[in-house]
């Protein structure tokens, strides 16, 4: 099934840790149903060693796309496929004989990311409120422990709840598309 959800997708900015990730073996990773694959399987996309390793999220046929909107392989694959098609057109000889869809993984927070970094929140209010209140002379006291206690808290929490919608390509599936449209889209094949 489609959700159309616009997420802006990354390709050159990678997450400094996969942490909390699904494993990143995906050589082993069954092609969702009706996919039909080359015989070598999905092959990660690793140009620098990669940091999202876990299962797509997002599909798409253009690897370079701005936005993705597919959370299904197939829906990825039909919407690709239906947009080369006319009435009346010979479905097989229109399309290619494969076709190669790109899985897209949301980026991970790294664990280091300094905008979540509790000192360097409390630093920015500080700075923030000395403009307006402070001592024209600076600050010469620490902040309370309640407070470093309180951003360490704060920090964990948008950790937590932060919904990160830019995305990286993690792998690509070549697929055999005569023998997808016959698993999925047979009527793609009546006169």
């Amino acid at each position: 099934m489609t959700r159309n959800v616009d997420v802006p997708a990354s390709h050159g900015a990678r997450a400094a840790s996969a942490a909390g990730g699904p494993s990143a073996d995906r050589g082993s990773r069954e092609a969702g149903p009706g996919a039909v694959r080359d015989t070598n399987g999905p092959r990660p996309f690793q140009e620098d060693g990669g940091a999202n390793m876990g299962e797509p999220t997002f599909w798409s046929h253009d690897d370079g796309c701005e936005t993705l909107h597919h959370t299904d392989m197939d829906d990825a694959i039909r919407d690709h496929l239906d947009s080369m098609l006319s009435p009346g057109c010979d479905t097989l000889a229109t399309l290619p004989e494969t076709i190669t869809v790109y899985g897209f993984t949301r980026n991970v927070i790294g664990k280091n990311e300094p905008a979540l970094d509790p000192g360097m929140v409390v630093e920015r209010i500080f700075e923030d409120l000395d403009e307006e209140y402070g001592d024209p002379d600076g600050r010469d006291d620490s902040p309370a422990p309640q407070i470093l206690a309180a951003a360490e808290a704060l920090c964990a929490a948008v950790r937590e709840h932060y919904r990160v919608w830019t995305c990286e390509r993690t792998c690509e599936e070549r697929i055999n598309v005569a023998e997808w449209v016959r698993e999925n889209e047979p009527e793609w094949l009546q006169p």
